[in-house]
């Protein structure tokens, strides 16, 4: 089963950015039990954080990778109110 999900599916978290900070903000947030939606400008670092960053602990993490903006603006899950 992958650990990544399309950028059709939804997140409770984003993150904008996958430098030094953005990597690390996701990593957190998704060790915190959400799922996470991710995006930079260049698709090919998106696919590079998800894949490096597949699993912990042995278990699947659950990365929604946004390969455009478009995408990622779509991607919140529907507030419960």
């Amino acid at each position: 089963m992958s650990s990544m999900t399309t950028a059709l599916q939804t997140a409770q978290f984003g993150v904008m950015g996958l430098g030094v900070m953005g990597e690390n903000l996701a990593l957190n947030v998704e060790d915190h039990g959400y799922r996470v939606a991710v995006w930079t400008h260049s698709a090919g670092k998106v696919d590079r954080f998800t894949q490096k960053n597949r699993q912990k602990n042995g278990a699947d993490r659950q990365w929604v990778a946004a390969r455009t903006l478009e995408d990622f603006v779509r991607c919140p899950a529907t507030p419960c109110r």
